[in-house]
């Protein structure tokens, strides 16, 4: 099955607490890398969507953080971006790096188990020392946009989050899952896998796009009155 954070672009080593670390690099067209991936795994069209319902089940809020960033990761790499879990590969940071175009990065973090109506201080200042590490490890003129996956999109009033934070709470993540779902299965009713130019026309339709994902599926971070 596809594999989450499965490099088929460039990496550039980065030494991170004396382990190598991969910076992720992201130079192949959305739909072209999407068409290598499915040509290299060789599914059915049966079995993809077999495969991707198995993600989804795991991409819902309230799941088991460690599934949810493990399935998100997948997701990431089945639209065709390349994905980086830095704690699993060098024991850094416990974030998700997204890399969706040459030099443009999501710094991901996951707390679908709270249960707080507002997002805590501790995961804001978590999110901005994620934002912090990829300062210092994807230097510029990289750019990142730092999204917070969590029921809520107010943050504790005493919480300083970063100024530009992004959040996704329960409804955005229930229209991405839904347009995800839709899209992979206009894809295998279409039948050509390969076709590029049908992919790009349906990441079109169903808004699954690389500027898709912050402006279709994040909202700005509100302030608690």
């Amino acid at each position: 099955m596809l594999k989450a954070g499965k490099k088929l672009n460039a990496a550039i080593l980065s030494p991170i607490a004396g382990i190598q670390y991969q910076r992720t690099i992201n130079t192949i067209p959305q739909a072209q890398a999407i068409s290598t991936n499915l040509d290299a795994e060789k599914l059915g069209l049966n079995e993809l969507l077999v495969y991707v319902d198995g993600i989804l089940a795991n991409l819902c809020m309230g799941s088991e953080y460690e599934k949810f960033e493990e399935a998100l990761s997948q997701i990431g790499t089945i639209l065709g971006f390349v994905c980086s879990r830095p704690d699993k590969e060098t024991g850094g940071y416990g974030l998700i790096i997204v890399a969706i175009d040459t030099g443009k990065y999501l710094v991901i973090e996951c707390k679908t188990e709270a249960t707080t109506q507002t997002i805590k201080k501790d995961y804001c200042n978590q999110l901005s020392g994620s934002v912090n590490w990829f300062k210092e490890n994807y230097v510029y003129p990289n750019e990142c946009v730092p999204i917070m996956i969590h029921p809520s999109k107010v943050v504790d009033e005493v919480a300083s989050p970063d100024e530009n934070m992004r959040v996704m709470t329960e409804k955005e993540l229930t229209c991405f899952r839904k347009n995800l779902r839709d899209f992979y299965s206009t894809l295998c009713q279409n039948g050509n896998l390969s076709d590029v130019n049908k992919i790009n026309e349906l990441l079109r339709i169903y808004k699954l796009r690389k500027d898709d994902i912050v402006n279709r599926y994040t909202v700005k971070f509100e302030r608690k009155d």
